[in-house]
């Protein structure tokens, strides 16, 4: 993490692994990753409730 810099000024939202402007933002994201969108992810790479 990176604890100076300029402000963005803009909106956060927060869900799971990621970090995104809006809710609907993370839902899109979660979506995407569940569909493969993202690659492919090693298995020992995943969180415990990815299934």
């Amino acid at each position: 993490m990176v604890y100076s810099g300029t402000p963005l000024r803009e909106p956060v939202a927060l869900g799971g692994p990621f970090v995104m402007n809006s809710g609907e933002e993370i839902a899109t994201a979660f979506t995407e990753f569940h569909a493969g969108a993202f690659g492919q992810v090693p298995r020992t790479a995943r969180l415990a409730y990815d299934r």
